[in-house]
Order: C-alpha cells, then sequence, then structure tokens
C-alpha cells in the first residue's frame, strides 16, 4: 500500500498541460444524422419561432430511440435521448407529438430540473459536470437536446458576450465528447435583415463559432405551407443538402413531421428573404444595449464589434442609442465609452435621423465652429436652410454665443463632438452625416454639431 505520507508533495502551482500529437491516434467522425449532426459535438438548430424546430427535433428523437433511418435514408443505431425544454408542456405537446412521431417514450429522458435545497432549473454552466455524471454511467445515450438553450443559460451568463457564452459551450462540448453524444442547443434568430445565415442566430458570434455544424429552419418563400432545413455551418463534412418538410395534423389534431425530400434554397437566401420589420430590429437593438451595458461601460469600438456579430446593423445601434439615453463618456486610458442612463432617468425623444446633404473633407482633430448660417438636415435641396415663413415648425435661428467644438475621430465613421451643453456623435457613411441630437429635427435648426465635422480638415 502506497504510504501517503512518504509521496512527494504536489504543487499546487498552474502548469501547462502538453501531448505530442505523434501520441494521437486519429479518429473518423462519427455521426447521428451523417453531414448534418456529429456525435461527441455540438450543434446548433436555429429559427424563428413558430416554425416547427422543437417538432423537427422530436421527429428525430422518435427516430434515434426505434433506430428508424433519418430523413434522408441514413441508417440510425437505436439509443437514448436526453431531453430538456422550457416551452412545451411535457405532457399535452411533447409526449402527444413524440407519440405521433412513432417514438419509444422508454427510450427518451426528459430533464425536469436539479434537486437541491429546492428543486430548481438546469443552470448552464455550473450543471453541467453534474449532468454529465449522471449521463456517463448511461447506456446508449446519443442525443441530448436543449431547448431553447438560452433559457438554461445562468443569470452571470450574457449570451450576447463572446467570452461568456464560450466559457460555457467549452464545458459543454467536452460533456459531448465524454458522453459520445450529440448535444443540439436550440436557439432564436435575432432581428437583422439580410447578411449571411451564420450570423442570423440571437446572441453572440461564439454560440455558433464553439458548434461544430449549424442547421436552419425557415419557411420556404415558394410555399408557405412548407418549411427549409438548410446548414448553415459545416465543420466536419461538405454542406448537405437543404431538404423540405411541412407539418401536418393527425386525427387527434397533433403536429408531425412530414419530410418531402430535398430543396434548392440554400441558408443564406432564406435569411434574406424573410426580413423582419424595422420596429423588430430597433427592439434587438435596443434590447442589445441594455444586457450588453448592464452594469459596466464599454468602449465604442468594443461595442461596435459585439453589435456587428449579434447581427445588428450600425445605424440601426445608433437609433436605439438614441432611444435609451446611452451617454458617451471619456474615461481615463480608456478613451471613449457607452454608458446607460441612471435608473429613473428619463430617455431623450428619439430623433427621425434623416439624409443631411454630402459631407466635405474630415479630419480626427479639433475644429473651431463660430457660423450660425451653417447647412443642416433642412428640406430645400442640399443641406440648405428652408427660407423663413416656410412652415409655423419653422424657427428662426436666434444669435448664439461663439461656440468651440471639439471634434474626434471614434474610427468607422464616428465622429464625437464636444465642447456644448452634452457631447453628440455624427455618423458619416457613403457621404451622408447624420447626427443624434434633435435640435435640428424638431425645432428645425441646423445642426451645429455636423457642420463641426463639415468644417474640419483633411480628408478620411
Amino acid at each position: 500500500m502506497n504510504n501517503i505520507a512518504n509521496d512527494p508533495p504536489r504543487s499546487l502551482e498552474p502548469r501547462v498541460l502538453w501531448r505530442v500529437l505523434a501520441g494521437v491516434e486519429p479518429e473518423s467522425v462519427a455521426w447521428l444524422w451523417p453531414g448534418r449532426i456529429p456525435l461527441g459535438k455540438l450543434t446548433i438548430l436555429e429559427g424563428d419561432p413558430g416554425l416547427g424546430k422543437s417538432t423537427l427535433l422530436l421527429d428525430l428523437a422518435a427516430r434515434v430511440t426505434t433506430g428508424h433511418p433519418m430523413p434522408d435514408g441514413s441508417p440510425t443505431e437505436r439509443g437514448t435521448v436526453v431531453l430538456a425544454t422550457a416551452e412545451d408542456g411535457i405532457a399535452d405537446t411533447v409526449r402527444p407529438r413524440f407519440d405521433a412521431a412513432g417514438g419509444d417514450a422508454g427510450r427518451l429522458l426528459v430533464l425536469d430540473g436539479i434537486a437541491a435545497a429546492e428543486e430548481r432549473p438546469l443552470c448552464l454552466p455550473e450543471d453541467i459536470a453534474l449532468l454529465g455524471a449522471e449521463l456517463l454511467p448511461l447506456k446508449e445515450i446519443t442525443l441530448v437536446i436543449i431547448d431553447p438553450f438560452v433559457a438554461y443559460l445562468s443569470e452571470f451568463v450574457n449570451s450576447r458576450i463572446d467570452h461568456d457564452v464560450r466559457r460555457t459551450l467549452a464545458p459543454l462540448s467536452r460533456l459531448a465528447a465524454d458522453v459520445g453524444c450529440a448535444v443540439v442547443l436550440v436557439r432564436h434568430l435575432n432581428k437583422a435583415v439580410g447578411g449571411s445565415a451564420i450570423y442570423r442566430g440571437g446572441g453572440s458570434i461564439g454560440i455558433i463559432g464553439a458548434a461544430r455544424s449549424g442547421l436552419l429552419v425557415a419557411a420556404d418563400p415558394d410555399d408557405a405551407t412548407k418549411r427549409v432545413l438548410a446548414p448553415t455551418k459545416s465543420n466536419l463534412a461538405p454542406p448537405a443538402p437543404s431538404l423540405s418538410f411541412e407539418l401536418v395534423s393527425t386525427p387527434t389534431a397533433v403536429a408531425r413531421v412530414a419530410w418531402l425530400g430535398t430543396s434548392a434554397h440554400a441558408a443564406n437566401a432564406l435569411v434574406a428573404s424573410a426580413g423582419p420589420e424595422d420596429g423588430d430590429a430597433l427592439g434587438e437593438a435596443k434590447a442589445f444595449l441594455v444586457d450588453y451595458l448592464a452594469g459596466i461601460p464599454r468602449s465604442v469600438k468594443e461595442t461596435q464589434r459585439a453589435a456587428r456579430e449579434a447581427g445588428i446593423a450600425e445605424r440601426t445601434l445608433d437609433r436605439a442609442k438614441a432611444a435609451l439615453g446611452v451617454r458617451s463618456v471619456k474615461e481615463g486610458t480608456t478613451g471613449w465609452v457607452w454608458r446607460l442612463p441612471a435608473k429613473g432617468a428619463t430617455p431623450p425623444i428619439t430623433p427621425n435621423l434623416g439624409t443631411l446633404g454630402t459631407l466635405g473633407t474630415l479630419s480626427s482633430g479639433t475644429t473651431t465652429y463660430e457660423d450660425g448660417k451653417s447647412e443642416g438636415c433642412q428640406p430645400g435641396g442640399n443641406g440648405a436652410l428652408p427660407p423663413e415663413g416656410a412652415g409655423d415648425a419653422w424657427e428662426p435661428e436666434p444669435p448664439a454665443p461663439s461656440l468651440t467644438l471639439a471634434v474626434t475621430d471614434l474610427g468607422s465613421g464616428l465622429f464625437l463632438v464636444t465642447g456644448g451643453q452634452a457631447p453628440h456623435e455624427v455618423r458619416v457613411a457613403a457621404g451622408v452625416a447624420t447626427c443624434d441630437c434633435p435640435d435640428h429635427q424638431y425645432r428645425k435648426r441646423a445642426c451645429k454639431h455636423i457642420g463641426a465635422v463639415r468644417g474640419a480638415q483633411g480628408v478620411r
């Protein structure tokens, strides 16, 4: 028997773990559904609400529990499925749909929660080790479904922040590899319009980044009664063909999936053909800012980068910023940051940003603006002010004291103008400038902030 007292002391200092690639035996990728859902890996299934994602997954789960071939005819090895669902009732929705798909209910394990001092829902990532300890001794676990993924995230995990989701998905990916099962995470799409399908999933780009396979469920643009399952990401095999399906009703009024063969519609074309309303995009951007800036100001560039990863256009982000009253503040060595207004503060009236004429030459320095006749976003030509008496809303510009406005180039066509009562941002895109200041929109005055930027010297 080993004498623990005589064992050399173990260092508690962290150390780097190495292994030589020559000692790693090559392995083939194992598949639950060849080309679409790999075993031992994460797969993302995404789509707008109401298109049948959960019903589709119950159809696949039924095939796994019975060994019935996949929709494209690929053979299936019979196994056991674990389901965590936060949106559908187990007795009135999951069980009837699973039965309608012909599944073996004895091989479907429904994860109800965690038994602690009080029963609570599953929380990721802290319960991943506990879940793994439960699954490892079980035999034939081949599929784990988490629907939807964000419903099981702990309160300290922000699904819009890349490092938050990656710290959650890394142990979940290890669990999939240890158990040898496919883990499918369900999420909704964001409100962005068009673009690549891989950027349309809700939350951080790190979610699809951590997955080895991505699948999209979308409405068929040629037939409103049909759906399309299309690949968005395929790291381990060539992209599989898109498949067509429809939801049909059984005699007992339960929905089930009927597969219709291949479809010519690719994922990028599907998301381009189904853009949301502008108000939905603005709401998504406002929710993003509230989540992303909660508790901590973040740099302008960091926030813009995260918004792009979330599929939010810069113009929509600017509108959301103005609507929420997000402030630009210079903080020490960090530079310019965005900060949410204090709780209870009244948000400003959201300006209706319009086209402000052609921008002249610009620089990133400081400029002095003293001309009360600056051009702005008024009707009547390329930034020209309308004549007096053009309407009751017109209010002539009163004499104003001389102002020295500083123009700071924040990059990506964004300029910060300071020196007045509050800092304002001017965005320049394709020679067109917009400002978050409501003065020139509601009082019909020329915008001095745009004038300051227009008066800057040099070309960017």
